[in-house]
């Protein structure tokens, strides 16, 4: 049996797809591929382990979404829900749910559009026929500010062209919105996490407020 991971969620999730075969030189000689959703409790025991056949994909996330909104994203259950939103959208061939102000700005190294052009440029995608089918892989921060997360992706043009990307996602939302979406290539992991805490750091207090806190207060 042969097993890789394909997506996890916070510390206590995963799933695998696993191939299990006897060897060619058997007469029984088989093989089969199977999706496994394994989630582990606070002992480190197994507390559920989930089959899914490869192609009930969708099926497979869906629950580790799910399980995960019900566990450890629970705290942030607005962002996540956000998360799982933007990603069913693009699924739909729809546009993720943002403010009309949405930042978004393309940090990799091959660029695919310029800075405030996201939202057109996935119009454009899907007004030219583009099927595009995306996850999350990995949740790197959650917050009730925003996310970063690994996705992968994969679209089919209209005459057939087969593309498959993976990227790093930082978003920030405002409300039930996007309101910020900066991409990173894949191994720049950390340069977006050190983006996202700099967003999302409390603003330092301005001279006149720190000295109206500090300073004694006159009886």
């Amino acid at each position: 049996a042969t097993s890789d991971v394909i997506a996890t969620r916070g510390e206590r999730l995963v799933l695998i797809r696993s191939r299990l075969s006897r060897s060619d030189e058997e007469p029984e000689a088989f093989r089969v591929d199977l999706l496994w959703l394994v989630e582990i409790d606070a002992d480190d025991r197994a507390a559920a382990w989930i089959t899914f056949d490869l192609e009930d994909f969708e099926d497979a996330i869906a629950e580790l979404d799910a399980r995960y909104l019900a566990g450890e994203a629970a705290a942030h259950a607005r962002t996540w829900a956000l998360v799982i939103d933007g990603h069913a959208a693009l699924n739909r061939r729809e546009l993720p749910p943002a403010t009309p102000d949405c930042i978004s700005i393309d940090h990799r190294s091959g660029a695919t559009f310029g800075s405030g052009e996201l939202l057109e440029y996935l119009r454009a995608g899907i007004d030219l026929g583009q099927t595009i089918r995306t996850y999350v892989e990995v949740v790197h921060r959650l917050s009730d500010l925003g996310a970063v997360c690994t996705h992968a992706g994969h679209g089919v043009s209209r005459e057939g062209f087969n593309a498959e990307w993976r990227g790093v996602d930082l978003l920030t939302v405002d409300g039930e919105l996007f309101n910020r979406c900066e991409v990173f290539d894949e191994d720049d992991l950390d340069a977006a996490l050190a983006r996202f805490d700099q967003l999302t750091r409390p603003a330092p207090l301005g001279i006149e407020t720190l000295a109206r806190n500090t300073m004694p207060r006159m009886r």
